[in-house]
């Protein structure tokens, strides 16, 4: 029987996205230690110059409610949480130095879900499939986890696409969650500096 998680519906509860976890994930299979890489979505620490009073993902009203938390959870897994907000405005290899403490985790599972602060703007100048890429071969590298990429609610067609390429480029499992942005005129961006 397949278990139908669906990536950031838990924290968003109720919505349907194009990609789910129902082909990607069997019930039967276990992980013991899950990793999830990602952004201010996936884990914000406190902040009360921006009235943010839970170390949780900006998507989540309380940490037991964050879609790590439940996803952990689940399979009964410890997890690990690797935010590299930054990366995604300058592209920057050397914020992939926050990757030694979980290649010391051993994670069997990594959920990358990144995008909400990748502009067009931001890439103008920049191969994002490579940069992508380069990320992606970081992982790969140092782990034999399994990897499962996420793309953003939050970003614009154009860079949902190049996730897509990426993803058919390298052979990479994709789910996607780009439906669920109903304005992506109005949408937010989530930085870390915030």
């Amino acid at each position: 029987m397949k278990i139908k998680i669906i990536l950031l519906i838990i924290a968003l509860s109720g919505c349907n996205a194009e990609g789910d976890l129902t082909e990607t994930i069997d019930s039967n299979e276990q992980y013991s230690r899950i990793a999830f890489v990602g952004n201010s979505i996936t884990e914000h620490e406190i902040s009360k110059k921006i009235g943010w009073n839970c170390k949780c993902g900006m998507a989540a009203s309380s940490k037991e409610n964050d879609f790590d938390y439940l996803v952990s959870n689940y399979f009964g897994a410890s997890q690990h949480i690797v935010n590299i907000a930054m990366w995604e405005q300058d592209f920057d290899n050397e914020r992939f130095e926050s990757f030694l403490d979980l290649y010391v985790f051993q994670p069997d599972l990594i959920i990358i879900n990144l995008g909400e602060n990748i502009t067009e703007i931001n890439i103008k100048n920049v191969d994002l499939v490579y940069e992508l890429e380069t990320l992606h071969f970081e992982l790969t590298g140092n782990t034999a986890a399994r990897i499962i990429y996420v793309d953003s609610f939050l970003t614009s067609v154009k860079i949902n696409a190049l996730f897509d390429e990426f993803a058919v480029k390298n052979n990479v499992e994709l789910v996607k969650i780009s439906n669920l942005n109903i304005d992506q005129k109005s949408q937010p961006h989530f930085n870390e500096e915030d």
